[in-house]
């Protein structure tokens, strides 16, 4: 008798469909044919046989990161649709709940996923105890709340939200002069001014907020010493502002363009 290795030669594709055809539907050891679902009895008997049994060391790193394809997620979800889940009506242990909330931590969910969230828990009544749990979910404290943006973040949300970014754009209808004492850079040189001068007015010492003596609330004005409209240069110099009350700044002689400060004749009115 001959002996030694003897390559198979690879078998047809008609060939391997004939052998496919002939095993259809046989059982071999755990393997169910397609489509049959066990008993109860036979899954208990399985969940028996199985408990406590660990997996090899080789056996699971071969699992490990390892990763379905989209269609093969297809075929399962597909086989699984509409048919009775095993574990339907058991309750999962804290530990179990922990472990699958760890392992979906941080994934981001698809808005298809969102959408069958919210389509499941619409209309479902919170018992108290969940109640408390989101209570306590929003209580923060202070170290782990969301920190105040600073002023470069504040700034590249505002240009974010700008102009033809933002919702209300109408094609710029805004006045040139609206958007120039409303915009990221006067609000910062007004800060900046009433700051300066402790939140002051130069002239009268009062403070910004409500006035026992006059019972009146003070308002504060960052006034331009050289006038806003004639002197494009100093508009936001911090040297060429000055913080007053709106008594006083409504006594000089630039308080709302006065015709055209009197012809450029720039009588400004007291001065510090």
């Amino acid at each position: 008798m001959p002996t030694g290795k003897y390559p198979r030669k690879p078998l047809s594709p008609e060939h391997r469909e004939k052998i496919r055809q002939a095993l259809k539907g046989r059982v071999f050891g755990y393997k169910f044919q397609k489509g049959h679902q066990p008993s109860v009895e036979t899954r208990q008997k399985l969940s028996a046989v199985q408990t406590g049994r660990s997996l090899s060391p080789d056996h699971h790193a071969k699992l490990i990161g390892r990763s379905l394809s989209p269609e093969h997620r297809a075929k399962i979800s597909a086989a699984k649709r509409d048919k009775p889940s095993g574990r339907k009506g058991q309750t999962l242990s804290e530990a179990w709940r922990k472990a699958l909330s760890d392992a979906h931590k941080g994934k981001p969910l698809t808005a298809e996923t969102k959408q069958k969230l919210r389509a499941g828990m619409l209309g479902k009544p919170k018992s108290p105890e969940h109640r408390e749990k989101i209570a306590q979910a929003n209580r923060l404290p202070k170290k782990r709340r969301p920190t105040v943006p600073n002023a470069m973040t504040r700034l590249k949300l505002s240009l974010a939200s700008s102009g033809a970014n933002n919702w209300n754009w109408k094609g710029g209808v805004t006045r040139f002069n609206d958007q120039l004492r409303n915009n990221h850079t006067y609000n910062k040189w007004r800060a900046a001014v009433l700051q300066r001068d402790g939140h002051r007015c130069v002239l009268c010492g009062l403070a910004k907020g409500w006035n026992e003596e006059q019972q009146k609330k003070i308002i504060l004005d960052a006034d331009h010493i050289q006038p806003f409209a004639l002197f494009p240069a100093l508009r936001y110099e911090l040297s060429n502002g000055r913080t007053l009350c709106r008594p006083c700044h409504h006594q000089t002689g630039t308080w709302g363009a006065r015709p055209m400060y009197r012809k450029h004749n720039l009588k400004k009115g007291p001065t510090p």
